[in-house]
């Protein structure tokens, strides 16, 4: 008979675990979609919903409730010391939990085809659970257990002695969250899975990100307080954001703003970009919903170039209006979609589950062996629970020249157009801050539509003698009437500006532009030049300061200082030697209980930890 149910008992313990791993605030939402997930996949929800699930967490009055047979509990520990549990297998202590563990591990694992189903693992613990069970034959029923790993074994284990719950307290020695439980427990039968979708086919606002910074204060009283005590950090990709909504072989492309873009990107599987995509995704996914970023692919230098930034070809492309063709591949640059969030399922919006079981889903959406850094390929989050760990991945990414990186919480839910503290969805990039500022000269002005100036171009200064600048970006003409006028004045001369397309004394990184015109070398202005962001070497949301008037073009700074500047900015540094902080007197204690700690290998490498604890199906034996 077929399995009424996807999970396999490896898949039950990966979500319990991160339950009674949860901080005491975010339990609620990670219990909804624990049950959520499980009901999700259910092969016959009518027989195999999430009532089955109740006797396991509510054990009182079920079949769980039998005693074990007298000698049981002693011979599965390694000593026949005498406790309480031998009266009462609820009484079981953790230590206890711990040496069984321990002995069941050095037993030989038996060969198998694949881990057991959770359905299969449920009916072998209910048919241990009879007052005529012998002892013998108690012993011979649990012998499968041998073939678990550590914390299959310890949730098998507390399973039979009814002591799931307590697992899950987050508060020792206070009120007991039975009630809590219950209460969530009845809230999401009450709410059974509605197949009728209100997002898909329909534009939506994404959720946003709030800009915090890489500094020790923000990373105490923001990251750490609605993230908790681990969270997960991923690349800032420099795109644009889209959501794409599947729906079997037709297909919707919006914008961050809500535009359909639907024609340029293709209807259909068929049709331009959609057509590309589609044979990545799984047979089985009919309709999704992804939240997505849209890239600019160079084919020659195979890398992604960002919003702004000049191709190989000295060309700068907008992603949403490129033209698409299957059989063009004389192109320099294509599109590249990076997914990081799904939000619906086959008629099932997942907006409510909790984005580390989103991203669960997000792992079965493509065949993975399909997917591709030059086409579509997942963001990569990384789990982190140390703030070297976090600063190490910052300087990383700044090494790199990336835009910057982005915080989530395991445990935030999707709120359409929201961008607030307790969301817990950060974005952090290179700040210049109010006390950074340049000196650069204004080289050449653009001309909008209607011939008149809407920005300036920047130079720094490569060379005294000759003169010459270097194109460090632009910044915006919207700028006080005063300082406006007075910028044009100085820059026309009595000649105006020059006719020709290029200058011998300016370095560009892009083809020449009919729109830009050059200043004469004898009427360039020095300006004050604040920045939000160096990237690639060009500057991110400059902003005008002041006029320097008492500067000569010759007494700007340098390519170097603009290198060297963005270099300083983009570096930081552990969180104890940051100086004008005083070192924490109370130590924010992490969210991992004390059992997790005990029933672990003693390593203390965190990413030896997050594999234990998140990718428990890979370590089981075979």
């Amino acid at each position: 008979m077929d399995s009424r149910h996807k999970w396999s008992f490896n898949d039950f313990v990966t979500r319990i675990e991160e339950l009674s791993n949860t901080p005491k605030r975010f339990r609620a939402v990670v219990f909804k979609t624990f049950l959520r997930e499980f009901e999700f996949a259910t092969n016959d929800s009518e027989e195999y919903g999430i009532e089955v699930l109740k006797d396991i967490f509510f054990p009182d009055g079920t079949i769980f409730t039998t005693p074990f047979p007298d000698g049981l509990l002693q011979s599965l520990l390694p000593t026949n010391e005498p406790s309480l549990a031998d009266e009462d297998k609820t009484k079981i202590r953790d230590d206890q939990i711990q040496q069984i563990i321990v002995k069941m591990e050095s037993h030989p694992k038996d060969s198998l085809q694949g881990p057991p189903s959770f359905e299969e693992v449920l009916e072998k613990l209910k048919s241990f659970c009879h007052d005529d069970l012998k002892l013998s034959e108690a012993i011979k029923r649990l012998e499968f257990v041998h073939n678990f790993d550590c914390l299959g074994i310890e949730w098998i284990i507390r399973i039979l002695t009814c002591t799931v719950q307590l697992k899950l307290e987050c508060d020792r020695g206070k009120k007991s969250m039975a009630a809590d439980m219950h209460k969530w427990f009845n809230e999401t039968m009450a709410e059974p899975l509605n197949r009728i979708s209100s997002i898909i086919g329909e534009p939506q606002s994404p959720m946003l990100l709030l800009k915090t910074t890489s500094g020790v204060n923000d990373y105490n009283t923001k990251i750490l307080k609605f993230c908790g005590g681990s969270f997960y950090v991923e690349t800032k990709y420099d795109g644009e954001r889209f959501q794409v909504h599947k729906m079997r072989n037709s297909y919707k492309f919006y914008s961050r703003n809500g535009i359909d873009y639907t024609e340029k990107f293709g209807k259909n599987s068929t049709k331009e970009f959609a057509a590309k995509i589609h044979s990545l995704f799984q047979q089985d996914v009919a309709h999704c919903v992804l939240d997505c970023e849209i890239l600019v692919w160079d084919r020659k230098t195979k890398k992604l170039i960002g919003k702004n930034e000049a191709a190989s070809d000295g060309k700068i492309y907008d992603v949403k209006n490129l033209l698409e063709s299957k059989d063009d591949d004389d192109r320099v640059v294509s599109r590249v979609l990076c997914v990081f969030d799904i939000l619906h399922l086959n008629g099932i919006d997942l907006i409510n589950w909790t984005l580390s079981a989103r991203l669960r889903v997000l792992d079965d959406v493509f065949d993975q062996e399909m997917l591709a850094e030059d086409l579509c390929f997942l963001s990569k989050y990384t789990l982190t629970m140390k703030r070297k760990d976090f600063i190490d991945y910052y300087n990383q990414a700044m090494a790199q020249k990336l835009e910057g990186i982005v915080i989530k919480s395991l445990y935030s839910i999707y709120l359409f157009g929201s961008r607030a503290q307790t969301n817990g969805w950060y974005k952090i990039k290179p700040d210049y801050g109010s006390a950074h500022t340049l000196d650069l000269a204004i080289i050449a002005v653009r001309m909008d539509k209607y011939n008149k100036v809407h920005a300036f171009d920047l130079g720094a200064l490569t060379s005294k003698n000759p003169l010459m600048f270097k194109y460090v970006g632009a910044v915006s003409g919207h700028i006080k009437k005063l300082d406006r006028d007075r910028i044009l004045t100085l820059l026309k001369g009595e000649n105006g500006y020059l006719t020709t397309n290029e200058t011998a004394w300016v370095q560009r990184s892009v083809i020449s532009d009919k729109t830009i015109k050059y200043v004469d070398i004898k009427n360039i202005v020095v300006v004050e030049i604040r920045a939000s962001g160096v990237m690639r070497g060009q500057l991110r949301f400059a902003s005008v300061v002041c006029i320097r008037g008492d500067k000569d073009p010759i007494d700007c700074n340098t390519l170097k200082d603009v290198e060297e500047y963005e270099a300083t900015l983009r570096k930081i540094v552990d969180a104890d030697k940051e100086s004008g902080f005083r070192k924490r007197k109370r130590v924010i204690k992490s969210a991992v209980p004390i059992e997790l700690k005990k029933f672990h290998s003693i390593n203390t490498n965190s990413e030896a930890r997050m594999i234990c604890c998140y990718n428990i199906k890979d370590s089981f034996y075979f």
